[in-house]
């Protein structure tokens, strides 16, 4: 883990450590950010909510006040923006206190802290997998670091919506533009633009190769290369050498097209160890075993509600092809769900925010899911997830489907909830329902399969009547089998099944004949008719 001293070194353009009662070398391992006017809503009564919070919007006359109340969590350090020359100001305050820069971007300083504090794990957990090359380059500000001296040059390293997420300090050769994008700014539009015609930018996300932007008017020289993931190809981002004082040295772009695979395995090493977060709420929701209870989970993780929590799943129709072989809770490290990236992950959280602030989102095997405290009504639920889906449907470039499950009135009842949201999941990609559907909408199909399910555990169906559809050709029990379930979801309709079923209601008749001829069952007769339904109904569930 990250040591609060070590951090802050690291990002030391961007702030400084202005008070540390315990010290410089208190380590830390998770972060958030806090608005100024949710201070009064955390609570005092929990163990390390979180080691850095980054407390925004604060009020410059109440800052002794708010950092009082952060600090009576249990943190690490205190990120807020205030006077540095008045350090005096936190005496009495019992955690460590930053102060940022006034020119930094809140995301874009959480963003930097976040990946200083995924690097520390990234190191921790090379020593534990026994690597001898632990070292500065074994996370990206070392490696940043590094490059920059290969190369006498001023490295940044973004990620693939050009956030910075890591860089090399900062000297007096810097130019304006690499001052802005680590502070926090945009880069001028201007120069983005042209970057997108001179086709700098799809050059990055197609080749692997460094090569030379030459100087303008607002930017000096530099070096680029993108980096992409070696398996699967993804770009991941690109890395930008600055020109320094003195001229790029020889093997310049040799050593950064080295620093480019460097980075791209780091990345690959980072995503695969899960954070703190996701660990704790992969066991709030049941995904994976731990050994604290559902209270200390939500505590932990600043998710107390008033009323209940609201669990919101998204998969894609790829992810459900394999759905029943690997929604069981499990261990190990997160992984992202089928055609989901961390682009899909962070993007949804950043709906989630924007929905209930304090919100979360949590990978599974085959689904993203939201845990939203105290949820606006399901109608508005349902209307943000809509927009999720087709964000995410956009992203993935396949068909993606949300499920809203059930209130969940305690903390104890959140692994039923998404386990009933994973049940709808199932059900909506396999009917090609709708793209978002609640609990509410699902219940009583989600009360049938489990009666289903129920009869077949216990085999209390009897001899199969389906059999004989079975033993025809494939193509025509096929056929048969789908059109007695239609039959049954249409309530015997005949006309409306046939225009499910694009035939005319002559052809459906005819079928439902065949069907009783075969099975030597009369759909007439209503208790044969039960039992050949239940039959079918299960064979759907299972």
């Amino acid at each position: 883990m990250e040591t609060i001293g070590h951090l802050v070194d690291l990002i030391g353009t961007m702030a400084s450590l202005v008070h540390a009662p315990q010290g410089s070398e208190v380590t830390v391992g998770s972060c958030s950010i806090v608005d100024a006017q949710d201070v009064h809503q955390l609570a005092t009564d929990i163990d390390r909510a979180t080691d850095v919070v980054i407390l925004l919007g604060a009020d410059p006359r109440r800052i002794r006040q708010l950092v009082g109340r952060v600090a009576a969590t249990g943190p690490s350090l205190i990120m807020v923006k205030a006077d540095a020359g008045l350090p005096d100001q936190f005496t009495g305050i019992p955690v460590a206190v930053a102060v940022v820069h006034p020119e930094v971007g809140w995301g874009q300083l959480h963003g930097i802290v976040d990946r200083v504090i995924v690097d520390g794990r990234v190191r921790e957990q090379a020593k534990r997998d026994g690597l001898s090359v632990v070292g500065s380059h074994t996370d990206l500000f070392g490696l940043a670091n590094t490059l920059a001296a290969m190369m006498d040059g001023m490295v940044s390293i973004d990620d693939p919506q050009n956030r910075v997420m890591a860089f090399s300090p900062l000297d007096e050769s810097a130019d304006d533009l690499r001052r802005q994008c680590i502070m926090g700014r945009s880069a001028p539009p201007e120069h983005v633009e042209l970057l997108r015609k001179q086709g700098v930018l799809s050059r990055l996300r197609q080749s692997t190769e460094a090569f030379v932007l030459p100087a303008t008017e607002t930017a000096k020289a530099r070096l680029a290369v993108g980096m992409h993931d070696e398996l699967t190809s993804e770009y991941l981002g690109a890395i930008w050498v600055q020109q320094g004082a003195r001229p790029f040295r020889p093997r310049a772009r040799r050593t950064l097209e080295a620093g480019g695979i460097m980075a791209s395995r780091l990345i690959d090493r980072s995503r695969r160890i899960p954070s703190q977060e996701s660990e704790l709420l992969q066991q709030l929701l049941g995904l994976k075993q731990g050994i604290n209870s559902s209270e200390q989970l939500v505590g932990a993780l600043n998710l107390q509600a008033k009323r209940g929590w609201t669990v919101v799943g998204f998969s894609s129709a790829s992810a459900s092809a394999s759905a029943s072989a690997s929604m069981a809770p499990g261990s190990g490290a997160e992984v992202l769900p089928p055609s989901f990236t961390a682009t899909s992950l962070g993007s949804l959280s950043l709906q989630a925010v924007g929905l209930r602030p304090l919100a979360r989102v949590a990978a599974g095997n085959d689904a993203l899911y939201c845990v939203i405290p105290d949820a606006p009504p399901v109608d508005a639920v349902r209307r943000w997830a809509q927009t999720c889906v087709s964000m995410l449907s956009r992203h993935t470039a396949t068909t993606v489907r949300a499920a809203i499950g059930p209130v969940a009135a305690s903390s104890a009842d959140l692994t039923e909830s998404r386990a009933a949201v994973d049940d709808i999941l199932l059900a909506v990609h396999r009917k090609a329902s709708d793209q978002v559907v609640s609990y509410e909408q699902f219940e009583t199909n989600l009360t049938l399969n489990r009666v289903l399910q129920a009869l077949v555990n216990n085999d209390l169906l009897g001899p199969p009547r389906l059999a004989a559809l079975r033993s025809l050709p494939h193509s025509d029990g096929d056929v048969l089998r789908a059109t007695l379930l239609v039959y049954f979801e249409t309530n015997a309709d005949i006309r409306r099944g046939a225009e499910f079923l694009h035939v005319h209601p002559n052809t459906l008749r005819q079928r439902l004949r065949r069907i009783e001829d075969v099975t030597q069952l009369s759909l007439a007769k209503p208790e044969e008719r039960l039992l050949l339904e239940l039959e079918v109904r299960a064979g759907v569930a299972a």
